[in-house]
C-alpha cells in the first residue's frame, strides 16, 4: 500500500467517524422530549365530547400536551365558543388536580332577572363541577382519570353536559423540576393566629387556593362566591374574591383583592368580610397560615394545590394608563425567566376595602398559547346585568358588563435578564384606569 493510499484511507476513516458523531448528536437532540424540561407548561383548550353520562363510556383524552402532566388547572365559562364575543349570563368554573385528588368550585348569576338568581357549588371529587347558568343544577361534571406518559391527560364525565358547545381551557404543568404535588382541603379551625397544615407531606414552593364559603362539598347553595389565592413566600401572595347575593330585587354584588393575604372570604348575602388569612411560610410537611379573621363557619372548606419544585413568583402590577394600543408593557422583578404565567384580577384599582360590582378575570400563557376568561355581574340594578367572555387568544381581559372591553393583552415574551421579566402587548386600552392584576410566574430551578 502506497503512502498516498494510506493517507486517503486515514482521511476516509476520519470523515466516517465525524459523520457518525454528527449523526449521533443529531439523534440525541431529537430524542430529548419536552418532559425532560425542568418545568414544562402547556396552555391549551378542548371542547367536551358527546356522551350520555353515566350510562355511556365518557372518557375523554386530551393529547398534544408534549409531556406527562404532574399538575392540572381547568377553567371554563362552559357554553361559550372561544372568541365569540360577550354573552349574557355569568358562569365560572375552576378546578385543579394532582392526578389523584380533584377539587373544583363554580359560581353563577342569571342575566335579565327582576330578582337576582345566583348560586355556587364546591366539589372534592371533580376537577370540574359547574352549575347551569339559570339554575342550581349541575351542567358539567368531570373527574381527572389519569396523567399519561404519552403527553396527554384523561378526564371522565360523570354527570351533566358533555356535548357540543362546552369549551374548557387548561394549564398543564410537568417536567423534572416538579417532584411533588398535593391537592387537598383545609379548614381554619377555631383558633385565630398561626395554624400549621402538615398533611401536605412535603415542603412546597408554591400554593394555590380556591374557596366558595361552603362547609359542604357537592351541595349547591344560593348566592354566588368564587375566591382564589396564591403564595410563593410570606411577602409574595395575593387573593381575590367576587360575590353576588341571591333573591334581591336590586342586585347586590361585591369584589375584593389583596396582595397581603392568601385567603379573603366574603359573606355573599351581605358582601362583608367573612374570613382573612395571611401566608406565613412553607414548612417541612406543608405550610403555615395566619388567620386574622376566622370564618363564621370554622369548618368552611378551602381547597389547595401545593407544588414542590420549580421557581415561582407571586406579584402584582397595574394596567397602563397611557399609550395607544398596541403597545408593550414590561413587568420586571420576577427574578428568573418565566416558562409560564397566570394572571388574575378583580378589574379595579388597588384597594384595601371591599368594592361593589362582581368582576373577575383569569388567564394563562405558556409563552406561545394564551387563554383567558372574564365574568361580570353589575351591582345596584333592578334587572340583573351579567356577562361573560371566553378568550383563547389573550392572557387577560378586563371588561364591564354587558359588552365593553376596557383593556386586553396578550403575552409578547418571557425574558431572561438581570431581574427576570415578562412582556405583555396591550392590544386594547380604552380607558386610563390603573386596574391591579395579580401575576404568578413559573420557571425552572
Amino acid at each position: 500500500m502506497t503512502k498516498t493510499t494510506q493517507n486517503v484511507n486515514k482521511k476516509f476513516v476520519a470523515l466516517m467517524l465525524s459523520a457518525i458523531l454528527i449523526a449521533s448528536s443529531a439523534l440525541i437532540v431529537v430524542s430529548v422530549k419536552p418532559a425532560n424540561a425542568a418545568l414544562s407548561v402547556k396552555k391549551g383548550s378542548f371542547d367536551t365530547i358527546t356522551c350520555n353520562p353515566p350510562t355511556a363510556a365518557c372518557d375523554h383524552t386530551i393529547s398534544e400536551i408534549g409531556f406527562q402532566p404532574e399538575a392540572l388547572i381547568l377553567f371554563t365559562n362552559v357554553d361559550l365558543i372561544p372568541n365569540s364575543g360577550f354573552q349574557a349570563e355569568y358562569n365560572i368554573g375552576i378546578g385543579f388536580s394532582d392526578g389523584t385528588n380533584d377539587r373544583s368550585i363554580s359560581a353563577r348569576s342569571e342575566d335579565n332577572q327582576g330578582t337576582s338568581d345566583t348560586g355556587r357549588i364546591a366539589s372534592e371529587t371533580s376537577i370540574l363541577k359547574v352549575l347551569d347558568k339559570t339554575s342550581n343544577t349541575v351542567t358539567l361534571e368531570a373527574g381527572l382519570t389519569s396523567f399519561n406518559a404519552d403527553g396527554s391527560f384523561t378526564i371522565t364525565y360523570s354527570a351533566g353536559k358533555s356535548g357540543t358547545g362546552a369549551s374548557v381551557q387548561y394549564i398543564a404543568l410537568g417536567g423534572a423540576d416538579i417532584t411533588d404535588v398535593k391537592v387537598d382541603t383545609i379548614t381554619s379551625g377555631t383558633t385565630a393566629g398561626d395554624v400549621d397544615y402538615t398533611t401536605v407531606g412535603f415542603q412546597p414552593n408554591f400554593v394555590m387556593f380556591m374557596y366558595t364559603r361552603q362547609n359542604q362539598a357537592d351541595v349547591a347553595q344560593n348566592h354566588a362566591e368564587l375566591g382564589l389565592g396564591f403564595a410563593s413566600s410570606s411577602s409574595e401572595e395575593g387573593a381575590l374574591v367576587v360575590v353576588s347575593e341571591d333573591g334581591e330585587n336590586t342586585s347586590d354584588t361585591h369584589r375584593a383583592q389583596l396582595t397581603d393575604s392568601v385567603i379573603y372570604q366574603l359573606t355573599p348575602s351581605t358582601g362583608n368580610q367573612n374570613a382573612q388569612a395571611d401566608f406565613v411560610s412553607f414548612i417541612t410537611n406543608g405550610f403555615t397560615l395566619h388567620w386574622s379573621d376566622l370564618p363564621n363557619n370554622t369548618d368552611d372548606k378551602f381547597y389547595y394545590m401545593a407544588i414542590k419544585g420549580g421557581k415561582y413568583k407571586v406579584g402584582a402590577f397595574t394596567q397602563p394608563t397611557t399609550g395607544t394600543a398596541p403597545f408593550n408593557q414590561n413587568v420586571t422583578g420576577v427574578g428568573f425567566q418565566p416558562t409560564g404565567l397566570l394572571l388574575a384580577s378583580f378589574n379595579h384599582e388597588a384597594a384595601s376595602t371591599i368594592q361593589t360590582q362582581s368582576r373577575l378575570s383569569f388567564g394563562a400563557s405558556d409563552g406561545t398559547n394564551d387563554g383567558a376568561m372574564w365574568a361580570g355581574d353589575k351591582d345596584n340594578v333592578g334587572t340583573t346585568d351579567t356577562a361573560e367572555y371566553n378568550d383563547a387568544s389573550k392572557v387577560i381581559r378586563l371588561a364591564t358588563e354587558p359588552s365593553t372591553t376596557d383593556a386586553e393583552a396578550e403575552l409578547e415574551s418571557f425574558n431572561a435578564d438581570s431581574s427576570g421579566r415578562f412582556m405583555l402587548k396591550w392590544t386594547t386600552r380604552n380607558d386610563a384606569t390603573a386596574r391591579e392584576i395579580i401575576y404568578i410566574a413559573l420557571g425552572n430551578t
